[in-house]
């Protein structure tokens, strides 16, 4: 949340099988700041695309 409201992130994906709750503020964010939210299929999935042993419920890509 941070890195989208520094607009420090390019794009956010977020687990569709995520808290509601949690990734509201994520999506909101995103939208208010114009930045781009991918959804993905599972927190596993996004976990291993990131290269952790454990589920993620979102991710960004920082700008460089």
């Amino acid at each position: 949340l941070k890195a989208i409201e520094s607009e420090e992130a390019s794009l956010v994906f977020v687990a569709q099988d995520a808290d509601a709750q949690m990734i509201a503020p994520l999506k909101k964010s995103c939208e208010n700041h114009g930045i781009q939210l991918v959804m993905v299929s599972s927190k596993t999935q996004l976990g291993q695309a990131c290269g952790i042993d454990v589920g993620a419920a979102a991710a960004a890509i920082l700008r460089a």
